[in-house]
């Protein structure tokens, strides 16, 4: 699975946790402390500015959303089906998820709501 791993982390699951930060640090400068929903709503709006399924139902989802941890899960799935994969592998890609978001300096507080 060591192969597995480094594709996630080089691909789209390592760069959508590597964006979720990089954009939560942009907007926790505008925004000091913003969490939750109001973080989640901002990132969805920031990923899709123009109208777009994929907003709309990740807005729905917002509330649900544990973390930036939970936004990246719920970003992966929503645009390239990630909880279509066994559990072996979705544990794979939360690790992958936790570990760069570690990397890029994000409290456990804001990684897991």
């Amino acid at each position: 699975m060591a192969v597995g791993k480094f594709l996630a982390r080089i691909g789209s699951v390592g760069g959508t946790a590597r964006w979720s930060a990089k954009m939560y640090h942009h907007l926790n400068k505008q925004y000091p402390g913003i969490n939750g929903k109001e973080l989640h709503s901002r990132l969805v709006l920031i990923r899709y500015p123009k109208a777009h399924e994929n907003a709309h139902t990740l807005l729905e989802m917002c509330d649900q959303m544990k973390g930036l941890r939970g936004f990246a899960a719920m970003v992966l799935a929503v645009e390239a089906g990630m909880l279509d994969n066994n559990k072996q592998t979705i544990d794979i890609f939360m690790e992958v998820i936790d570990e760069e978001l570690n990397k890029a300096g994000i409290s456990e507080l804001i990684a897991n709501g």
